[in-house]
């Protein structure tokens, strides 16, 4: 399996068009069909969507153990709000809040990232396989970690906007899906700068396919809840190195016909 970067130009458009015919990379073809298409025929992509879930219960199940053992077993958390007063209570919960949402961020960004590879050899009807795509995250793993990182604090802000919770974390997920693409393939720049470029990359892409970015959102939604993420996950990073390849494709042609 070759790397990440090096399949890039050719998981977008599948033909060559001339620049400046057509203001979408993709031509006439929608990414949410060929996400879709490509996704029918490698239900080995959401591998990583699985054991990121079996992970997420695994985490679930030791901090269930670890709190019960501070409180006691034998106080339930009534108990522990006499004993210790509704403060010191509030002040546990929300340590262990802080703690698992960041612990989530980063099992999201890894395996977030490891999809992004797999869905970028399908695209181009290369082998993948989910070892090898762990091995491409590996390589950037210092940058994934920091943005999953920063990924994990904004969904436990997120959590106490109340009702409009859903809503940020589907745009938030979906900044950081193209954001861990862009480091993937790369891409230089600071971590506001790479979120910067991914935001403004949605919007222009929005302008272009506005039904396949909905869907893309709709995905983002779902990551997280539990057996629907396992399509979720590799229709949302489909979609997005759909865009991504076709517009780097796009990049390449221009620049090749410009100095010819």
């Amino acid at each position: 399996m070759t790397d990440f970067k090096g399949r890039i130009n050719s998981s977008g458009a599948s033909g060559q068009q001339a620049p400046g015919s057509n203001p979408n990379p993709l031509g006439d073809a929608s990414a949410l069909k060929k996400a879709y298409d490509t996704f029918i025929q490698n239900f080995a992509l959401a591998i990583p969507s699985v054991v990121l879930f079996v992970a997420e219960v695994i985490v679930t199940v030791l901090f269930m153990i670890l709190v019960a053992a501070a409180l006691g077993i034998s106080y339930p958390m009534a108990s522990f709000y006499e004993l210790y007063g509704v403060f010191a209570a509030g002040i546990l919960s929300m340590i262990v809040r802080a703690v698992s949402a960041l612990i989530y961020g980063i099992l999201t960004g890894i395996f977030v990232s490891a999809t992004l590879v797999e869905a970028n050899a399908a695209l181009s009807s290369n082998s993948y396989s989910f070892g090898a795509a762990m091995g491409e995250v590996k390589k950037k793993l210092n940058q994934i970690l920091t943005f999953s990182l920063v990924l994990g604090v904004a969904d436990l802000i997120w959590a106490f906007t109340g009702m409009f919770a859903w809503f940020l974390d589907a745009i938030t997920n979906m900044v950081f899906i193209v954001s861990f693409a862009f480091v993937l393939a790369g891409e230089s720049g600071t971590l506001t700068n790479v979120i910067q470029r991914s935001a403004s990359s949605l919007l222009a892409w929005l302008g272009k396919d506005p039904i396949s970015i909905l869907s893309l959102f709709v995905a983002a939604i779902f990551l997280g809840f539990p057996i629907v993420e396992f399509a979720a996950m590799p229709m949302a990073a489909l979609i997005v190195m759909i865009f991504y390849g076709g517009e780097k494709q796009a990049q390449s042609t221009a620049s090749t016909t410009t100095t010819t």
